[in-house]
Order: C-alpha cells, then sequence, then structure tokens
C-alpha cells in the first residue's frame, strides 16, 4: 500500500464456475464502521470500491487462482490490501484449498508472500455465506413463516447448490468486550442418511442405492439431486417428458429443469421434480431445526432457493412442519429465504475487515 492510500482489505468468492473479487475500504475491524440497519439480522455489508467477476472462460486465461488475484490487484489502483479472505468451494485445511471442479491448490502462506499482504485468511464458502446472512435486512428476506426471531437465539443457515451446506450462527455474549463478530459452527449435516417419507421416496431411496451405494440428503437436496429427481421421475414414468428435454437437462442440469418445472406450460417430469425437491428441502430443513431449536430463526441460501421462489412459497413450509406432534415445536421459528446473490460475498468482506484488525 503507497503512502497516502486508504487502507482496502480484499473479499472473494471462489467457485468453480464463478470467481469474484471486491475491494473495499477498511473499516477498523471486528466490524467496526459497517453501517447498521434497522430491518437487518446484523450489520448492512459495506459497498465494494472495485470487483470482477470471472466465468470458466475467464479463469481459463490465468494458469492458477493466485495469478487471478494478483492480475485483480494489480489493476485496482488501490495498493495491496491490510487483508484478504477468500470464500473457497471446497474443503480448508492448514491453510490451503483444493476448489471443487478446478484443477489449483490456493494457499494462504503463498498468497501472503505474492501480494505482500500481511493478513490472509482462506474459509469454505459456507462458511462465508453463514456470516453474510449477518447483513440481510428485511427487503432482503423472503419471509416463508413469520414466527418469532430472538436476537440471542442460534440462526440455522442453508444452502443447497452445488452440494447441501448448513450452519449455525451464534450471536455473541452482550457481555463480550470489546464487541464480538457473531461465531459461525460450520456442520456437515447436509452428509446425514436421507430417509424417505412416501412411497414415491422408498423408490428413489431404492434407485439411487443402486446407482450410487449410500444415499445422502445431498444426493436429493442439490443441484445434482435435482437432476436425479427428473431422471428417476422419467424412468419411472411418474410424469411425462419429452426427448428433446432429456437432452436439454443433458446439457444444462439443474437450470433448464428449474426454468420447466414452474409454471402452466412446463414439461410434466421437470414440474414434479421441483415439487418434489422443493418438498424435501423443506423436510430437510425441518429436521435440522429439530437438531438445535433456532431462536433466531432459520435462512434458506442460494440461487437455487431464489429460483425456485414460486414453489418454495407454498411447498417448502407444509413439509417443513411435517414433524407429528413435535410440529407445535416448529411453528414458533422465523423461516426465510436470502434473496441476494451476493450473501456469500459479503460475508467474506465482513471476515476481511475483522481480520484487518
Amino acid at each position: 500500500m503507497s503512502a497516502g492510500t486508504p487502507p482496502v482489505v480484499l473479499a472473494g468468492d471462489i467457485g468453480g464456475t464463478h470467481t469474484r473479487l471486491a475491494l473495499y475500504a477498511c473499516a477498523g475491524g471486528s466490524g467496526a464502521g459497517l453501517a447498521s440497519a434497522p430491518d437487518a439480522l446484523g450489520a448492512a455489508g459495506p459497498a465494494p470500491l472495485s470487483r470482477v467477476d470471472l466465468d470458466s472462460v475467464g479463469l481459463a486465461a490465468h494458469h492458477g487462482l493466485e495469478d487471478v488475484v494478483i492480475d485483480f490487484l494489480g489493476h485496482s489502483g488501490h495498493g495491496v490490501p491490510v487483508a484478504i479472505v477468500l470464500a473457497c468451494a471446497g474443503p480448508v485445511r492448514d491453510g490451503e484449498s483444493r476448489i471443487t471442479n478446478l484443477p489449483w491448490t490456493i494457499s494462504e502462506a503463498s498468497l501472503r508472500a505474492r501480494t505482500g499482504a500481511p493478513r490472509v485468511r482462506l474459509v469454505n464458502d459456507f462458511e462465508a455465506m453463514a456470516h453474510g446472512t449477518e447483513t440481510l435486512a428485511a427487503s432482503e428476506l423472503e419471509v416463508l413463516q413469520q414466527g418469532e426471531r430472538s436476537p440471542t437465539g442460534a440462526r440455522l443457515v442453508l444452502g443447497a447448490g452445488t452440494g447441501l451446506g448448513q450452519a449455525w450462527v451464534v450471536p455473541p455474549l452482550g457481555s463480550e468486550a470489546p464487541p464480538q463478530p457473531p461465531r459461525v459452527f460450520a456442520s456437515e449435516g447436509g452428509h446425514q442418511s436421507f430417509a424417505p417419507r412416501d412411497a414415491f421416496e422408498d423408490g428413489l431411496l431404492v434407485w439411487l442405492r443402486a446407482r450410487h451405494g449410500r444415499v445422502s440428503v445431498e444426493r436429493v437436496v442439490s443441484g445434482l439431486g435435482l437432476v436425479e429427481l427428473y431422471h428417476y421421475v422419467a424412468e419411472t414414468g411418474a410424469a411425462s417428458t419429452s426427448d428433446a428435454m432429456r437432452d436439454a437437462v443433458a446439457q444444462q442440469g439443474a437450470q433448464v429443469i428449474g426454468l420447466y418445472g414452474q409454471g402452466p406450460n412446463g414439461d410434466p417430469a421437470c414440474t414434479l421434480a421441483v415439487q418434489r425437491f422443493v418438498s424435501l428441502y423443506g423436510a430437510h430443513a425441518g429436521d435440522a431445526a429439530l437438531g438445535l431449536l433456532p431462536a433466531g430463526g432459520v435462512v434458506i441460501t442460494g440461487g437455487m432457493a431464489a429460483g425456485l421462489l414460486p414453489v418454495l412459497r407454498h411447498a417448502f413450509m407444509p413439509a417443513f412442519l411435517d414433524k407429528g406432534r413435535l410440529r407445535a415445536v416448529l411453528e414458533p421459528l422465523h423461516v426465510a429465504v436470502a434473496l441476494p446473490a451476493d450473501t456469500g460475498m459479503r460475508g467474506a468482506a465482513r471476515l476481511a475487515q475483522a481480520l484487518a484488525g
């Protein structure tokens, strides 16, 4: 960072198909300086000074993710960041991460050496997503069940996409001084065993087990899960489809199923697959909520939920609440869908601000 240049932090959302990087003015760490939003879950995120979005084609022009970062910093004109936090689509172990769907490994030590940034941290992308829910204002949430939301209660965050992310956000104790950011506890709840609820899902479990062995919830509640549901529906004749749609699904996967699975003129197999997907999503969210009883609410994140919102509005909560005599335990909870596409990026930015100190 050159003399007279305001300090900045770098945040990134590193995925297998898209990578997003952004620079933010340093706010002083621990969330200080972030604008408060009276109707938000936490404090609103800062606006970026500079950002870049790269798809798989743009990424292919580089030799590695560290080169992507260095190229972005070189063109930004804001100098060396005082802190870098990158949210990675893959596990982070000992300061290193191998990105899912990319043949690249990125490390904190190498980034620190090559960029000159004194503080570098890699986090799992869903950990950043959970932190990002702290920035969501009421206008950025689609409420599925009003319920009540305690400011001192834990929050359950779920997100279906490439996989099925699950994390808990625990607010700091009011007595902590100086005030601390919320703590996020990531989990592997998406890998719990899939438990069918009716004859359709009994058959789905048998079909999936024959193809994959053990069947987790993620096998059905994820982008790939929606594709599996479509193929199961089509192969068993539960609903009709066309050869053209089969070809489209083979090329575009969950995206085309979501597109033709909503509305009166869609494909019948896509429609049934989407309905079942949302119901399975709601059922798992209800199971997860029973595990800790999140008085701070339940937030459903990710592009799949936002894209299937018309179906979520009527099919998610019935499955969420279908827990027999424990329905009454779940009815008081606040349940909402996060609408912004940059929730994970916001979380990485908040973590970078805190890391800057």
